[in-house]
């Protein structure tokens, strides 16, 4: 069963360390940038668990009045499978704009992330994200 949470305090190691893991870095989190930022409430972050196990992630934060999506991280044995567990993550954020502006205290009409691969492109696009100028950032309004 998947279920999905906010991170909380008890759960920020968990996260970077699962974060680490996804990009393929075999060392422990300590004292990250991602860390202070979620500890001091300047970051916001969603958990996707499977059957109680963190599968995946995603840390959003404000920019010039638009929604960053900073990071879209998945356990490295499930990226690229038919679990999906990067589009189900990034589907919650997106439908919870409600609850994000109230976190932040603001208002957004639309959010950027920018890609790091191929894959993660086709994957934005089918999600309704457009690139602009060769970028590398890719825009959804919402």
């Amino acid at each position: 069963m998947v279920e999905f949470r906010l991170v909380g305090a008890e759960d920020i190691y968990t996260a970077e360390k699962l974060r680490y893991q996804a990009f393929g870095i075999h060392e422990e989190p300590k004292d990250t940038y991602y860390q202070r930022k979620l500890e001091s409430g300047q970051e916001l972050g969603f958990l996707l668990y499977e059957d109680g196990r963190l599968m995946a992630g995603c840390y959003v934060s404000m920019f010039l009045g638009m929604l960053s999506i900073d990071y879209v991280f998945v356990d490295l044995a499930y990226q690229h499978t038919k679990k999906k567990y990067g589009y189900q993550i990034l589907q919650k954020v997106l439908s919870s704009k409600k609850q994000i502006e109230e976190y932040f205290g603001c208002s957004f009409e639309g959010c950027m992330l920018e890609y790091i691969s191929d894959s993660s492109k086709k994957l934005y696009t089918k999600m309704g994200f457009k690139e602009k100028n060769d970028t590398g950032r890719m825009y959804r309004y919402m």
